[in-house]
Order: C-alpha cells, then structure tokens, then sequence
C-alpha cells in the first residue's frame, strides 16, 4: 500500500563521553554494548531494531536503559554519563555538545537507510459496498485521487 523512495543512507555511530574508557577507541564492535546502559530511540525508529538485530546476532540483550522518542534525551544522558547510545553525524552536529565522542562501528555496516513513504494505493468501498483497491501511480495520482474522493471512503484498522 506503500511506495518507498530511498533519500539517503547515513552510518550509525557510538556516542559517548569523553570520559568514557571506549572514546579512546578509534572504532568499536557491537560487542562494545554489551553490559552497556543504553540509551537509544523507541521501536518506532529503524535505528532500535537494527541495533536490536545486531545485538540478538551478537548474542545478547542490550541493556536498554531508557527508550525515547528523540535523540536529544540520548544525547544529554550521555553527556552525563549516565550510559552510551547510537546516533547519526548530523543529529550529532545539530547537538553541538561538548565532551561527547562519536566512534564508528567496525564489525559491520551499521546505517540509517532514510526513507519517504507516501500512498500508493487507496482502499474505499464502492456503490455496492465491496472493498476496493486502487493502485496510484505516475500519471494517475491525481485522476484516481479526484475519483476517490467522490467514493465513500474506509477506515481501515
């Protein structure tokens, strides 16, 4: 029901203090996590579950200490020390905290894949109240919009 246009990819690094015994790495593992409080975006990000995949490949549980739905709690709960957690170079940059660290992952390829997802079908019910799909693509978008919304519309749950 979903078109999906790539935009750009982005490597996920570690974040953590300065004091941290791993900012003397110059990269790490995602053993590096292990034991590790963990301070990380809820599962509506694809970063949590490819952090969460690497982990259970690794064979263990991250310790998750708090999960949150921005990066800037991550952000300041490291920079207190309080445990590491994983970002990107521009959520990094837009920070702007000092005594924080950056280190890229080196056992395999750890990115942020971002996305635009935008309709390509629409789901109604037509005049005889059977379910229909309609398929929007290219030139049709905007036909089958305009006719879609003149159909009574469902919602789906």
């Amino acid at each position: 029901l979903y078109h999906v246009v790539p935009l750009e990819t982005f490597p996920i690094k570690l974040l953590v203090n300065e004091q941290d015994p791993l900012s003397e790495q110059e990269s790490v593992t995602i053993e590096d996590l292990k034991n590790r409080p963990l301070y990380i975006e809820s599962s509506q990000f694809a970063i949590y579950h490819l952090i969460m995949k690497k982990c259970e490949e690794a064979g263990f549980q991250p310790d998750i200490a708090f999960q949150t739905s921005g990066f800037s709690l991550c952000h300041k709960m490291v920079k207190e020390n309080k445990g590491i957690s994983v970002t990107v170079d521009f959520v990094f940059d837009d920070m702007k905290e000092q005594g924080l660290r950056l280190i890229p992952f080196s056992d395999d390829v750890y990115e942020w894949k971002m996305k635009q997802y935008s309709a390509s079908c629409s789901l109604y019910r037509n005049g005889s109240g059977k379910l229909r799909v309609e398929r929007l693509s290219g030139r049709n978008l905007k036909q089958n919009r305009m006719e879609i919304t003149h159909k009574k519309k469902v919602d789906i749950k």
